[in-house]
């Protein structure tokens, strides 16, 4: 038997407080900076994957941390 994984999902407003970040900051960083786009959970509403944003986040300290070399 497989092992059942649920997906940790999150709407914009859930987002800005497990990011810190202001929904315009999220938007600038999805255009600019790679930030992971929204799933589409209903014609008029997304939500987003938090695994992948923990991931972005991951993969932006790496970048921080190598500049600093």
């Amino acid at each position: 038997m497989k092992p059942s994984y649920r997906k940790r999902l999150a709407r914009m407003g859930q987002l800005q407080t497990y990011c810190g970040m202001h929904r315009s900051t999220i938007y600038r960083k999805r255009k600019f900076k790679g930030f992971p786009d929204p799933i589409e959970a209903t014609l008029t509403s997304g939500v987003y994957d938090l695994d992948e944003v923990d991931a972005w986040f991951g993969e932006q300290r790496q970048e921080e941390s190598g500049a600093d070399l």
